[in-house]
């Protein structure tokens, strides 16, 4: 499951590497379904953070991996 995570978040980064930033894995726990990742480059300052989390990233994880439940952001 870590190894699909692993390659939906390179795609997310490559459309985020056109705005100077990438989305990186830090963790995912099976029990609770929690998924963290950090963000890098411009995206770590960027006020639209937020929304490309929500949108961007954890859109795309969910949709092919239903046992992430919650996708949060970490330093």
């Amino acid at each position: 499951m870590e190894a699909l995570i692993l390659e939906i978040l390179a795609e997310v980064s490559q459309r985020l590497a056109g705005h100077g930033g990438s989305v990186e894995f830090v963790r995912f726990s099976e029990e609770n379904g929690l998924l963290e990742v950090r963000f890098n480059g411009t995206c770590r300052t960027c006020p639209l953070a937020a929304f490309t989390l929500e949108h961007g990233v954890a859109a795309a994880v969910k949709e092919k991996v239903p046992q992430v439940l919650q996708v949060i952001l970490v330093q």
